[in-house]
């Protein structure tokens, strides 16, 4: 994952208990998971933002009435 870096401590200890292959597959499903995470996460953001920015603009375009205050 570009701009990321991730560091998995994969001990003797737990390749003796499990298999070479499933540790691989568990590492593959573990960074494939998370990088569908951060890229939820990046979109909510962005979709975060473009609503406080259109709220902003609204804001500033649209003075309130004087009449009013």
């Amino acid at each position: 994952m570009k701009g990321y870096d991730i560091t998995l401590l994969v001990t003797n200890e737990v390749l003796e208990k499990y298999s070479k292959d499933f540790v691989i597959e568990l590492i593959l499903n573990l960074l494939g998971t998370l990088e569908k995470d951060l890229l939820e996460v990046k979109l909510n953001i962005n979709t975060q933002c473009r609503i406080a920015s259109t709220f902003f603009i609204e804001q500033i375009s649209n003075p309130p009435n004087e009449e009013l205050w």
